[in-house]
């Protein structure tokens, strides 16, 4: 019998300096996940960030542990794919390179009302207790994966988003949106539509009104 291994993928991890980008090549097995990279670049990378410290992205979204590379790089005729990555500053084993922009401490903030611009009425300037885990991150996966149809990727999700079902987030975001007297957009049901629709590279997708306002 013969077995035909994965081709290796190829990544750049580009580190965001205040004058330049710094970038990093590397090949990883597809089934890699986003933690084993993590070890990977702890290994590899100048400086020698610690695995806890590190936090990889694509396409604006933070990547997840146990999110597998060739999964998020599923897209055809590409030959190098980029990941970009942020540094707490307690992080670093040995000198970090020069010009890397280390990541600030997270600090407390007010979360304003995500349509504070757009919409009409009182504006609602804390976010409801009783919803306080992160009620955007399903509107999140869906800007996502209108970025990769925009780019001709197909579309990609993980089953337990920070360890809870999809559903469960799209309920806390129609939930913020309830309190927030805002009424929930007839284009986040489309996404099914929106998403599986094939496409070419490069064609992407169109935001409507199916309401006809």
């Amino acid at each position: 019998m013969t077995s035909t291994s994965t081709p290796d993928i190829r990544l750049t991890i580009a580190l965001c300096g205040p004058a330049e980008r710094l970038q990093h090549e590397t090949s990883v097995p597809a089934s890699m996940t986003v933690s084993g990279l993590k070890e990977q670049l702890f290994k590899t990378l100048a400086g020698r960030p610690h695995t806890s410290g590190q936090t990889l992205y694509h396409l604006g979204r933070i990547l997840e542990n146990n999110e597998v590379i060739g999964q998020i790089c599923n897209v055809p005729n590409m030959e190098s794919h980029t990941f970009y990555i942020s540094i707490q500053n307690h992080s670093w084993v040995e000198r970090s390179p020069q010009g890397i922009q280390v990541a600030a401490p997270s600090t407390v903030q007010t979360t304003l009302h995500p349509h504070q611009l757009i919409s009409p009425g009182e504006v609602r300037t804390r976010i409801d207790p009783r919803n306080e885990r992160a009620p955007l991150s399903y509107i999140h996966w869906l800007h996502y994966n209108a970025l990769r149809a925009l780019l001709g990727y197909p579309s990609y999700t993980v089953s337990n988003p920070s360890g809870r079902p999809m559903e469960v987030h799209k309920q806390e975001a129609i939930n913020f949106y309830t309190w927030s007297n805002v009424k929930w957009p007839t284009i986040f049901e489309k996404e099914q539509e929106l998403y599986t629709t094939p496409r070419e590279i490069g064609q992407g997708v169109q935001y409507a009104d199916l309401e006809g306002r």
